[in-house]
């Protein structure tokens, strides 16, 4: 199964990518460099302290963000993100989330709202260390004075290619790209079409504070729309909150 899922997930975020390869799409009139950073807790709703397994069925996860734009100099974004799981087996996982995002907006303060579905695929890339991690999201977007629901698609693949390992500690080479894609046309949003382009290319120290998995991530992400590329910072920190009594190895 997860064999024949890579080649798959690969075939997506390519197919995706060549769509919003257009000479329309490219054309470029801004640059700009800035700051983005974020923290997540994953945690899980059922207690397995007393379970045989470690595989939780209904993970969560709570992201905030906060970005900067202009030269990393203004307020751009803040956001907050909670999202609630149910794993299908130890490579899929189903989720469901809800963001609010307040930003700036032609010199206004305004707040963006999402429903969103997402389905994620996770584990080895054959017999090799190296893992990917790979998404497909949809999107329900409204923003603060208008009335218009915009649909948006969000393909991702992420690799992990470990370069240092003991017990406590993991040092990877990560390599991810998103693509946005707009399913319908709205006057805020857009046409429909393509939307924006993540590439993030960085790494990633996977450590242990006391019993609990902690992760510093740290790397170069290139955002690119249609009429702008963004060179950023990128910086995070993960935390892993578990509440069973078995000792997790890190992934």
């Amino acid at each position: 199964m997860v064999m024949r899922f890579i080649p798959l997930s690969f075939l997506l975020t390519l197919l995706v990518t060549l769509l919003s390869f257009s000479p329309e799409a490219y054309t470029q009139d801004e640059t700009d460099h800035t700051a983005w950073s974020w923290l997540r807790v994953d945690g899980h709703l059922d207690d397995l302290s007393s379970q045989e397994s470690i595989q939780s069925k209904f993970p969560y996860s709570i992201e905030w963000h906060y970005r900067l734009k202009n030269d990393a100099q203004d307020f751009s974004q803040f956001i907050l993100r909670p999202m609630l799981g149910y794993n299908l087996d130890e490579q899929k996982t189903l989720w469901v989330g809800y963001a609010l995002i307040t930003q700036e907006r032609q010199g206004e303060i305004v707040n963006e709202q999402r429903l969103f579905q997402m389905i994620t695929f996770k584990g080895k890339i054959s017999d090799s260390p190296v893992v990917y991690l790979a998404s497909t999201r949809l999107e329900e977007r409204v923003l603060e004075n208008y009335d218009e629901l915009n649909l948006r698609l969000r393909q991702s693949l992420r690799i992990a290619i470990p370069l240092m390992e003991n017990k406590n500690f993991k040092l990877s080479l990560i390599f991810q790209d998103e693509v946005f894609l707009r399913l319908n046309q709205t006057e805020w949003a857009g046409a429909r079409g393509y939307d924006q382009n993540r590439l993030y290319i960085g790494l990633e120290h996977q450590t242990k504070i006391g019993n609990t998995p902690v992760a510093f991530n740290a790397g170069y992400m290139n955002l690119h729309t249609p009429t702008k590329t963004t060179h950023m910072i990128n910086v995070g920190v993960r935390i892993n909150i578990n509440n069973k009594k078995k000792p997790r190895k890190l992934n």
